[in-house]
């Protein structure tokens, strides 16, 4: 009875876990979009608010329902794959690079707003820095970027902030480590202060701002 009562369980998860599945890959077929292309739309939009740019952001690969999933599933020619891989159907207005010329607008924006930050103690590339606090180690960021070990000295352009946490990319490294391969990602804020180039930027920011006010 236990046995037949456990393997109902068994069934119900699986059941839930695969119809889970089967819900996402539906929504992303329907839409045809994926959950990166997701972000770069979010991304998008965000991008035109702040800069006050009255031309929306439109996705080229949106077809419409039917034509995605046909897009995918092709009942219409026995299921064969449609297009060559490499140039997909667009909506009328976009290319093939609409979606990378946002991309690389994005970038650019990114590195625009990006802080110069210089190490002032080091880590290790830790998942869990105890020696750097409790509430560091709390309010680890939840996502597949690596951590990356720092050296006092290293200067970092900071792109994103959590709390606690800062992600960014090494520009000047002080100990060159044959081992430590990593130029990118996670590490506490504890352990660095701004570049002085930031705080004059920082400086000649709030000055503009009071001459246009």
């Amino acid at each position: 009875m236990i046995a037949c009562l456990f393997a109902i369980g068994m069934a119900f998860g699986v059941i839930i876990a695969v119809g889970m599945l089967f819900f996402v890959q539906m929504k992303s077929i329907i839409r045809n979009r994926t959950g990166i292309e997701d972000w770069i739309i979010k991304k998008a939009n965000h991008r035109r608010e702040q800069n006050n740019i009255e031309e929306a952001f439109i996705y080229p690969y949106d077809l419409g329902r039917w034509e995605n999933m046909r897009q995918v599933f092709n009942w219409s020619a026995n299921f064969r794959p449609i297009g060559d891989g490499f140039e997909w159907k667009v909506v009328s207005g976009c290319d093939q690079f609409t979606l990378s010329l946002e991309q690389i607008a994005q970038k650019e924006e990114k590195r625009a707003h990006s802080v110069r930050y210089t190490a002032i103690r080091d880590y290790n590339g830790a998942f869990f820095p105890i020696k750097h606090g409790c509430k560091t180690c709390c309010c680890i960021p939840f996502s597949d970027d690596p951590r990356m070990p720092i050296c006092i000295d290293d200067e970092i352009m900071v792109t994103r902030w959590q709390k606690h946490w800062l992600y960014g990319e090494k520009v000047l490294c002080k100990i060159n480590n044959p081992k430590n391969k990593t130029k990118k990602g996670w590490f506490p804020s504890k352990i660095v202060k701004l570049h002085p180039s930031s705080i004059e930027k920082f400086d000649q920011e709030n000055i503009d701002h009071e001459k246009n006010d």
